[in-house]
């Protein structure tokens, strides 16, 4: 290795002390305090407006969060001046420490021929430097220090409503829709662990967290085209895989996972109507502070801060909703949430307009139910004398709950009285047509002439037990000896 020359190695120890006092020479203004303290204002200063923005998007909670941000705003008028004051003061007296040095450096550059001439100025210019460095640095932290706990509050705030904004602009690119009156109140990148442990395959997307329910979508671009492992075609899924009302929320469990065990984890348990047992999830957020906000959820707490009352005539038709079905008399038992407006009974189908009455509730459908004629039918075709029997399906729509529940009852009833008439119908039906039919090729031509016919004069006989025909056909008529 080469001895550096001594003249050299001077010219090398100048240069770098010129580098430092270089630095120095800003450093002294204390900018990076000017610029902290003016990052700060400039936030505070914004937050009205962007919580006004947070507002039209539909942020219905923390009602408190405007007092906040004036109360900031407020604190910030007082310590901004003495902090501004303190850094003009510190400013000053570390760029009137600076100027020595500054006079002495061409002094020390003007000796960089002579090593042992320089070498004591250096060794006393390299320690002024260095001790000036060592005051900055205390400036910086004591200027700090004066609204270090003010800093957290505005750098805190400002997360929360950064975390707002995103939850709202992903609601705003859901595939989803939330209910009249429902409103969200976090969301956060996650994957569906659907085994409790993460897979390659488990589903990536956005678990939502509203004031009614659990919502995860699946958000992702999916390899499509491989070529030598790397992948050449992609595709975006954006589906819906999980809603759950909040309310069946049995138990919120977290864990830390992965190899340095610093992925955030949750599992959440359902009672046992809900869609899932148990929902496990990565999360890309703090799982303590989720497994609070579902609590919270749960119990309506966020309710008690909105910014926006709740829609009373929302809740009012809640509490109004029947507990069984008007058609079939069976329970109830789906949670029913603010802002939907009907349910669906699970044993018979029907459709039920939550605040209409029985006898305004939609009509439901049983489609595709099967008649057929229990006994031959005398007809005469031509000359010819015979007996038919006939098949096909049918649809039958309730009118109106409140009489069918009292004239027939429950769904068995029902098709036994819709066959029967039917049968009954197509006799009547046949024996004004059949004069006009010589053989059985042309009675099974005018099948669907017949069917509708049939239809037409059975609905008024079905319209007094509250039902009534929508469809009628006619698969096929057997002719026997």
């Amino acid at each position: 290795m080469t001895t550096p020359n001594p003249v050299q190695q001077m010219s090398d120890d100048i240069r770098d002390l010129q580098s430092k006092v270089s630095s120095l020479q800003a450093s002294v203004q204390l900018s990076t305090a000017r610029d902290a303290i003016e990052d700060v204002q400039t936030n505070v200063n914004g937050m009205a407006q962007r919580l006004t923005g947070l507002r039209t998007r539909g942020y219905v909670f923390e009602k408190d969060l405007e007092t906040q941000a004036q109360a900031l705003v407020s604190s910030l008028a007082l310590l901004y001046p003495n902090v501004q004051a303190q850094i003009n003061l510190q400013s000053a007296a570390l760029v009137n420490a600076l100027r020595p040095i500054e006079i002495q450096m061409p002094q020390l550059a003007a000796l960089a021929g002579n090593p042992a001439a320089a070498s004591g100025l250096l060794a006393s210019l390299k320690s002024a430097v260095d001790q000036l460095e060592s005051k900055v640095t205390a400036a910086e932290r004591n200027i700090d220090g004066m609204y270090d706990q003010f800093n957290n509050q505005v750098y805190a705030t400002t997360k929360h409503l950064e975390d707002v904004e995103y939850m709202l602009t992903q609601l705003a690119e859901a595939s989803f829709q939330l209910l009249p009156t429902e409103a969200g109140i976090a969301a956060t990148k996650a994957v569906w662990c659907k085994t409790g442990k993460e897979q390659k395959d488990d589903p990536e997307g956005v678990l939502y967290l509203t004031d009614q329910r659990l919502i995860f979508e699946q958000k992702e671009e999916i390899a499509t085209k491989k070529v030598l492992f790397v992948v050449t075609e992609k595709k975006k899924v954006q589906v819906l895989q999980l809603e759950a009302p909040v309310v069946l929320v049995d138990k919120v469990d977290t864990s830390k996972q992965g190899m340095m065990k610093n992925e955030d984890h949750i599992e959440i348990r359902f009672a046992s109507s809900a869609p899932v047992q148990m929902a496990h999830f990565h999360i890309w957020k703090d799982n303590a502070d989720w497994q609070a906000l579902i609590n919270r959820a749960k119990v309506k707490d966020f309710d008690k801060g909105r910014s926006v009352a709740v829609d009373q005539a929302a809740v009012e038709l809640v509490k109004s909703a029947p507990t069984q079905c008007p058609s079939c008399g069976g329970a109830i038992t789906t949670v029913v949430l603010r802002g939907m407006d009907s349910i669906k009974c699970e044993y018979c189908g029907l459709v039920i307009r939550l605040g209409d009455t029985p006898s305004t509730a939609p009509a439901t459908e049983t489609k595709d139910l099967m008649w057929g004629t229990t006994a031959p039918i005398t007809v005469r075709l031509g000359t010819q004398i015979s007996s038919i029997t006939a098949n096909g399906k049918c649809s039958v729509a309730i009118q109106d709950p409140t009489i069918y529940q009292q004239k027939i009852g429950n769904d068995s009833a029902l098709q036994l009285q819709v066959r029967s008439l039917l049968a009954l119908k197509l006799g009547d039906v046949l024996g004004q047509i059949s004069s006009g039919i010589t053989n059985a090729d042309g009675l099974g031509a005018r099948a669907v002439e017949i069917a509708g016919t049939v239809l037409e004069s059975a609905n008024p006989g079905l319209a007094a037990m509250g039902v009534k025909l929508t469809r009628v056909t006619i698969d096929g008529f057997n002719f026997n000896p």
